[in-house]
């Protein structure tokens, strides 16, 4: 095996195995919020009495998790709305990292990260505006 496919396989596997414990946690934490009925608090929200732009993300992916479409999106739209694009972005990032091992941001990923940063101001303060 050449250097090259065995930096490959070796980053293929790093790669996996932070998956895997990403989605063990997910797991995890889903099984408690189904015993308990219990989720992480926003302390934005403990504080403010107002909705961060991430409020309702862990229940709207207990209600993905669920297949209830229309709930996970009114616990959070914003989030399900991008959620499809996170995921696809996910993958492309995890493809530049096992096949280039290429771990830089271009230009129009930097931009990107703006762009979603001030559309998740801008959606915080009118959920909070209209009571979304």
């Amino acid at each position: 095996m050449d250097k090259e496919t065995a930096g490959k396989k070796a980053r293929s596997f790093r790669l996996a195995k932070i998956i895997s414990i990403l989605l063990a946690a997910g797991l995890v934490y889903y099984v408690f919020v189904t015993l308990t009925g219990l989720y992480i608090p926003c302390v934005f929200r403990l504080i403010t009495g107002w909705k961060c732009p991430g409020c309702g993300v862990s229940h709207m992916l207990v209600a993905l998790l669920r297949l209830d479409f229309k709930g996970a999106f009114s616990e959070n739209p914003f989030a399900f709305l991008l959620l499809p694009f996170l995921i696809g972005y996910g993958i492309y990032r995890a493809l530049r990292y096992i096949l280039r091992n290429d771990r830089t941001y271009k230009r129009w990923e930097n931009t990107a990260a703006a762009v979603v940063v001030v559309i998740a101001v801008i959606f915080g303060i009118v959920r909070n505006l209209t009571g979304i």
